[in-house]
């Protein structure tokens, strides 16, 4: 199994990229793929799923909420 990348370091490059927080993040099993689902909300008060290979670091969807 490969190691995955740190959620700390997912969260902290998220948080950036969208300007704001991250509201929760979970590390899953998606179709056998390890990934993280990170809930993001920003200044605006918009609501961002981002999924993220937890492996590799790649987006894999963003979805507004």
């Amino acid at each position: 199994m490969a190691q995955s990348l740190a959620k700390p370091t997912i969260s902290k490059n998220y948080i950036r990229t969208s300007n704001g927080h991250v509201i929760k993040a979970e590390l899953d099993y998606d179709d056998g793929i390890m990934l993280y689902e990170i809930d993001i909300r920003t200044r605006e008060g918009q609501k961002y799923e981002v999924k993220v290979d937890a492996n590799t670091g790649a987006i894999l969807k963003v979805k507004v909420d």
